[in-house]
């Protein structure tokens, strides 16, 4: 979870005993213990019984509060826990409750608050990132001459058709980049050296999607967001060398939008490949960056196709494929060495 200001921890006790639910005392006795099991600071507490059934109640703690709203006819009650920092109290809150309401079933969410205040703060507080190449960081005519492939300068239908290879149904590939950009951007991620690795699986808000949680698969990754400028050359790059390529393949896709690009990598013994999954975005765009290692390679098992083990493709390559469960893929693992990819959604 994001660091912020505190957590708070959104509790569902279904299938609960009824008798207890309609008991202020009971109630009070649960969520006190909760209070005393995570070492809280108890401050004043409130409990109150209503006519015919049902008990809500709260207690202001130092760290912020935690309430309760029970629902006897449904044997339900929800609980929230709200607590600066960022202590490991979701289990001890659990075992109390479920105890104490003797309940069957339950759930509990965590969100962190106040996150946009503390990456605030933060960013404010951070030094300025110096570039190690700032070559790279700037999209001018010199950009595209020197770390653009001669044939995607300046594409159109006919280079289209002549530099893309269909290597499966709708499975993509083309040149774009120069080995030397991918040289240069790999020392420049390292540099950087933000990396965030997730080693479980996670489900996320969707960026662009409303409602449709994305599911993130263990991963090593640096947001271009990290390299300042980076981003407003991605978009140039996008509009000038991408755009014409998807909208020729697809012929009635307009790219509206993108996310932000970020530099992936797969080592031994950290994060080495990915499941089997699919991507949301209605194209998804993947950048093979390096050479110089064993195994990995993406692979498409419904057309028995691996693209990217080292030496199979040249750095600077993009594979483009329609997003969604008929492109279902994965990442081998790498064995040897780091492999370094560009993953990007496109909409």
């Amino acid at each position: 979870m994001s660091a912020g200001v505190g957590q708070h921890l959104l509790i569902e006790m279904y299938d609960c005993d009824s008798r207890a639910l309609k008991d202020p005392k009971v109630i009070e006795s649960a969520l006190l213990g909760v209070a005393r099991c995570c070492q809280t600071t108890v401050i004043h507490h409130h409990f109150h019984e209503f006519e015919p059934q049902g008990v809500s109640g709260v207690i202001v703690i130092a760290e912020s509060h935690i309430s309760i709203h029970t629902w006897p006819e449904l044997g339900y009650a929800a609980v929230d826990f709200f607590t600066c920092g960022d202590n490991k109290l979701a289990q001890p809150c659990m075992d109390q409750l479920t105890e104490a309401l003797q309940s069957r079933r339950h759930s509990l969410r965590a969100v962190a608050r106040g996150v946009d205040i503390v990456a605030g703060i933060q960013k404010q507080s951070a030094p300025k990132y110096q570039p190690l190449h700032s070559v790279i960081f700037d999209y001018n005519a010199d950009f595209v001459s020197r770390f653009i492939v001669p044939e995607m300068a300046a594409p159109n239908a006919e280079l289209v058709k002549r530099n893309v290879r269909e290597l499966a149904e709708q499975v993509y590939v083309f040149p774009l980049f120069t080995g030397e950009f991918c040289r240069l951007l790999i020392e420049e991620s390292e540099n950087q050296g933000g990396w965030i690795t997730v080693l479980e699986k996670t489900a996320d808000e969707h960026s662009t999607l409303e409602g449709v949680p994305d599911l993130i698969e263990p991963d090593t990754t640096l947001s271009w967001e990290r390299l300042p400028g980076m981003p407003e050359v991605y978009s140039k790059v996008i509009e000038n060398h991408v755009r014409p390529v998807v909208e020729t393949l697809w012929q009635t896709f307009r790219l509206q939008k993108w996310d932000m690009p970020a530099v992936r990598k797969y080592e031994p013994h950290v994060v080495s490949g990915m499941d089997l999954h699919y991507d949301n975005e209605i194209v998804g765009m993947i950048g093979y960056l390096n050479t110089g290692f064993e195994g990995g390679g993406t692979v498409f098992p419904r057309w028995n196709l691996t693209i990217g083990r080292s030496g199979d493709i040249a750095p600077g390559s993009m594979a483009v494929y329609p997003g969604g469960v008929s492109h279902e893929h994965l990442a081998l693992p790498v064995q040897t060495g780091i492999r370094y990819m560009l993953s990007n959604s496109l909409y």
